[in-house]
Formats: structure tokens, C-alpha cells, sequence
């Protein structure tokens, strides 16, 4: 493809909505490659061919998220480790002798 198919072709797409706030977490390095990983997946997945088909993809609700930058994820992995967890689930009963004392003895 040559430089004049190349920018008509980047001219027929639709953009999806974008979550930019992961944007302000990425170093300068990471920024190049989430912009080419965005640019990939808009010439993927929000393109059409043909004029007359653009409302066939703008009429479907594309999203795209940015990754969050190592740095920030570090910290969230850092917290994260110094919270505790609690890997017991919380049971609760109720026997039908509860509810009967609870509602009257209407109750079948």
C-alpha cells in the first residue's frame, strides 16, 4: 500500500470510545506503544471499506482501555500486599423456626 491508499484507508474509520485516564500513568515509552496498540485496534476492529457502510461500525458501541504504567501498577501491587485478606466466605442460616418467630405462624 502506498502513502496515498494508506491515508485515505486511515481517513475511513470510527473511533471507539477511550478511558484516557490510564494515559497520565505512562511513561514516554509506554505512551508510543499504547498509542500503536490503540492505532492497531481502531485499523482492526473500527474500519470500514465502503462510505456508505460507516453507520454498519459507528452504530456499535467500540471501547478501547489504555494498560495503567508500570510504576503506578508497582504501587497498587505494593498496597495491595499489604492489606489483608480474608479467604474464609461468610455463611449465614436461618432455620424456618426463625422466620415463624420472625413473621408469625402464617408462614407454610
Amino acid at each position: 500500500m502506498n502513502k496515498r491508499q494508506a491515508k485515505k484507508a486511515s481517513k475511513k474509520v470510527t473511533a471507539p470510545l477511550v478511558d484516557e485516564f490510564n494515559l497520565l500513568t505512562l511513561s514516554t515509552e509506554e505512551y508510543e506503544k499504547a498509542m500503536e496498540d490503540y492505532w492497531n485496534y481502531v485499523q482492526k476492529h473500527c474500519r470500514y471499506k465502503h462510505y456508505k457502510d460507516r453507520w454498519k461500525k459507528g452504530g456499535k458501541p467500540f471501547s478501547y482501555n489504555f494498560p495503567v504504567g508500570k510504576a503506578v501498577r508497582a504501587f497498587y501491587e505494593k498496597t495491595f500486599s499489604l492489606t489483608r485478606t480474608y479467604n474464609e466466605p461468610i455463611k449465614t442460616t436461618q432455620s424456618l423456626d426463625d422466620l415463624k418467630k420472625s413473621y408469625g405462624s402464617d408462614i407454610n
